[in-house]
C-alpha cells in the first residue's frame, strides 16, 4: 500500500502541475491522472494506518491465512478490471477523432491507459507476493505434518 500511496503523492504533484500549466489533451490528461489518484489515495492511506494498528501477535494463523486468501482474490480481480481501464482507454483514443471533444477523449484516454497499466503491474505484484506467501507458509506446515512412526504428528524444527 505504500507503493500505491507514493504513486498518487507524485501524481497529485506531477498532474497538478501539469494542470496549471497545460492546455487541450495535456490538460485533461493531468486532471484525470489528479482524479484518479483520489481514489488511489483513498485506498491506500487508510489501508496503511490501520496495518501500522493491527496487533499481529494475536491473530491466529487460520485467521491470517483466510484473510490473506480473501486479499489474493482481490489483487487478481482487480488486475482483470484494470485490463478493461486500459482497454476503454484505448478505445477513447481510437474515437477522440470522432469527437466535439477530441483533446478531453484523448487525454482522459490516455490516462486511463497509464493509469491502468499501473494498477495491473501493481495489483498482479502484489497476488503474486501474497500468494508466494502463503504457499511458502503452507509447505513449511505441510512438511512438518505427516505419517510418522506411531500416527500423525507435527515434526517441530
Amino acid at each position: 500500500m505504500g507503493v500505491l500511496g507514493g504513486w498518487s503523492l507524485a501524481n497529485f504533484a506531477i498532474g497538478g502541475y501539469g494542470m496549471a500549466t497545460t492546455t487541450g489533451k495535456e490538460q485533461y490528461f493531468h486532471g484525470m491522472n489528479v482524479f484518479w489518484n483520489v481514489v488511489n489515495a483513498t485506498i491506500s492511506f487508510p489501508a496503511l494506518i490501520r496495518h501500522t494498528r493491527m496487533d499481529l501477535n494475536q491473530e491466529n494463523w487460520a485467521e491470517a491465512q483466510a484473510a490473506n486468501r480473501k486479499n489474493e482474490r482481490v489483487f487478481l480481480i482487480n488486475g482483470g478490471l484494470d485490463i478493461l481501464y486500459m482497454g476503454s482507454g484505448a478505445l477513447m483514443v481510437g474515437l477522440a477523432d470522432q469527437t466535439q471533444n477530441q483533446d478531453l477523449f484523448q487525454g482522459f484516454g490516455e490516462s486511463f491507459i497509464l493509469q491502468g497499466a499501473f494498477l495491473f503491474v501493481f495489483d498482479l505484484g502484489m497476488w503474486a507476493i501474497l500468494r508466494g506467501h502463503r504457499k511458502g507458509h503452507e509447505n513449511k506446515w505441510s512438511q512438518r505434518l505427516g505419517l510418522f512412526p506411531g500416527g500423525i504428528r507435527y515434526r517441530i524444527g
